[in-house]
Protein backbone atom coordinates (compact mmCIF):
# COMPACT_ATOMS: atom_id res chain seq x y z
CA UNK A 1 0.00 0.00 0.00
CA UNK A 2 1.38 3.32 -0.78
CA UNK A 3 1.01 5.84 2.22
CA UNK A 4 1.46 9.72 1.62
CA UNK A 5 3.51 10.66 4.43
CA UNK A 6 1.43 13.18 6.91
CA UNK A 7 4.05 15.80 8.89
CA UNK A 8 2.05 18.07 11.44
CA UNK A 9 -0.82 17.84 14.35
CA UNK A 10 -2.70 14.31 14.53
CA UNK A 11 -4.29 12.68 16.69
CA UNK A 12 -2.87 9.02 17.94
CA UNK A 13 -4.92 6.85 20.26
CA UNK A 14 -3.21 4.06 21.65
CA UNK A 15 -4.01 0.77 23.08
CA UNK A 16 -6.32 -0.87 20.49
CA UNK A 17 -7.34 0.13 16.83
CA UNK A 18 -10.70 1.08 17.33
CA UNK A 19 -10.24 5.02 19.00
CA UNK A 20 -13.38 4.48 20.87
CA UNK A 21 -11.79 1.64 23.42
CA UNK A 22 -8.38 3.42 23.12
CA UNK A 23 -6.29 3.61 26.51
CA UNK A 24 -5.03 6.64 25.68
CA UNK A 25 -5.45 9.78 23.35
CA UNK A 26 -3.03 12.33 22.61
CA UNK A 27 -2.52 15.73 20.38
CA UNK A 28 0.61 15.18 18.66
CA UNK A 29 2.56 17.93 17.49
CA UNK A 30 3.97 16.06 14.40
CA UNK A 31 4.10 12.54 12.93
CA UNK A 32 5.29 10.43 10.53
CA UNK A 33 4.09 7.15 8.71
CA UNK A 34 7.04 5.72 6.59
CA UNK A 35 7.26 2.85 4.27
CA UNK A 36 10.60 0.86 6.34
CA UNK A 37 10.75 -2.12 4.69
CA UNK A 38 14.32 -3.99 6.00
CA UNK A 39 14.41 -2.47 8.72
CA UNK A 40 16.32 -4.69 11.19
CA UNK A 41 13.09 -5.43 14.12
CA UNK A 42 14.85 -5.51 17.11
CA UNK A 43 15.74 -3.04 19.77
CA UNK A 44 17.80 -2.38 22.37
CA UNK A 45 17.59 0.21 25.16
CA UNK A 46 18.48 -1.25 28.23
CA UNK A 47 18.43 -4.67 27.06
CA UNK A 48 17.02 -6.28 24.17
CA UNK A 49 12.90 -5.94 23.48
CA UNK A 50 12.45 -8.13 20.63
CA UNK A 51 9.80 -7.56 17.89
CA UNK A 52 7.21 -9.75 17.24
CA UNK A 53 7.13 -9.91 13.63
CA UNK A 54 8.69 -7.82 10.79
CA UNK A 55 8.87 -4.15 10.96
CA UNK A 56 7.88 -2.93 7.53
CA UNK A 57 6.45 0.38 8.68
CA UNK A 58 7.52 3.03 11.45
CA UNK A 59 5.28 5.79 12.98
CA UNK A 60 7.18 8.79 14.10
CA UNK A 61 6.00 10.87 17.25
CA UNK A 62 6.82 14.34 18.26
CA UNK A 63 4.56 15.91 21.42
CA UNK A 64 5.59 18.52 23.43
CA UNK A 65 6.00 16.85 26.84
CA UNK A 66 2.81 17.91 29.54
CA UNK A 67 4.61 15.93 32.50
CA UNK A 68 0.60 14.75 32.82
CA UNK A 69 0.67 11.37 34.55
CA UNK A 70 -2.01 10.12 32.11
CA UNK A 71 0.13 11.60 29.55
CA UNK A 72 2.16 10.03 26.33
CA UNK A 73 5.75 9.96 28.17
CA UNK A 74 3.86 8.10 31.26
CA UNK A 75 2.04 5.66 29.21
CA UNK A 76 5.46 4.89 27.18
CA UNK A 77 7.72 4.12 30.14
CA UNK A 78 4.63 2.04 31.63
CA UNK A 79 3.94 -0.21 28.25
CA UNK A 80 7.57 0.32 26.97
CA UNK A 81 8.51 -3.15 25.55
CA UNK A 82 4.86 -4.14 24.65
CA UNK A 83 2.88 -4.44 21.29
CA UNK A 84 -0.36 -2.01 21.27
CA UNK A 85 -3.06 -1.22 18.91
CA UNK A 86 -2.79 2.80 17.47
CA UNK A 87 -5.29 4.49 15.49
CA UNK A 88 -3.47 7.55 13.43
CA UNK A 89 -5.82 10.37 12.23
CA UNK A 90 -2.70 12.15 10.70
CA UNK A 91 -4.89 15.48 9.87
CA UNK A 92 -5.85 16.16 13.51
CA UNK A 93 -9.21 15.57 12.52
CA UNK A 94 -11.42 14.00 14.96
CA UNK A 95 -12.28 10.11 13.98
CA UNK A 96 -15.83 11.16 12.95
CA UNK A 97 -14.13 13.18 9.96
CA UNK A 98 -12.06 10.28 8.42
CA UNK A 99 -12.77 9.99 4.83
CA UNK A 100 -11.36 8.43 1.59
CA UNK A 101 -9.86 11.70 1.06
CA UNK A 102 -8.86 12.10 4.78
CA UNK A 103 -7.67 8.48 5.69
CA UNK A 104 -6.87 7.24 9.43
CA UNK A 105 -4.33 4.55 9.66
CA UNK A 106 -4.47 1.64 12.58
CA UNK A 107 -2.13 -1.13 13.07
CA UNK A 108 0.53 -2.45 15.85
CA UNK A 109 3.47 -0.72 16.98
CA UNK A 110 6.11 -1.65 19.74
CA UNK A 111 6.34 1.31 22.32
CA UNK A 112 9.42 2.82 23.69
CA UNK A 113 10.30 5.35 25.89
CA UNK A 114 10.43 8.74 24.44
CA UNK A 115 13.08 11.41 26.21
CA UNK A 116 12.43 13.28 29.35
CA UNK A 117 13.41 17.02 29.95
CA UNK A 118 14.80 19.46 27.77
CA UNK A 119 16.00 23.00 27.64
CA UNK A 120 14.80 25.34 30.13
CA UNK A 121 14.37 28.19 27.71
CA UNK A 122 11.38 26.41 25.90
CA UNK A 123 9.13 23.78 25.97
CA UNK A 124 10.45 20.14 26.34
CA UNK A 125 9.55 18.19 23.23
CA UNK A 126 10.13 14.88 22.70
CA UNK A 127 10.09 12.22 19.37
CA UNK A 128 10.51 8.54 18.83
CA UNK A 129 10.27 6.31 16.23
CA UNK A 130 8.10 3.15 16.68
CA UNK A 131 8.49 0.10 14.91
CA UNK A 132 5.00 -0.43 13.29
CA UNK A 133 4.19 -4.74 13.87
CA UNK A 134 3.08 -6.51 10.70
CA UNK A 135 0.55 -4.24 8.16
CA UNK A 136 -1.16 -0.96 8.81
CA UNK A 137 -4.61 -0.53 7.51
CA UNK A 138 -6.04 2.61 5.63
CA UNK A 139 -8.97 3.48 7.73
CA UNK A 140 -11.42 5.65 4.93
CA UNK A 141 -14.69 5.09 6.84
CA UNK A 142 -15.30 6.81 10.66
CA UNK A 143 -15.97 4.68 13.43
CA UNK A 144 -19.22 2.98 14.43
Amino acid sequence: MAVTPFVGPGKLYLGDTDPDVATLYCETSGNVLTDAAGVYSEVVECGTVSALGRADWELDVDMVQSGDSAGLSQYSLTNRGKVVGFYFVPSGAEPAAVTADNPAYTGQVLVQVFDIGGPSTSLATASRTWKVQGDITQVTTPPA
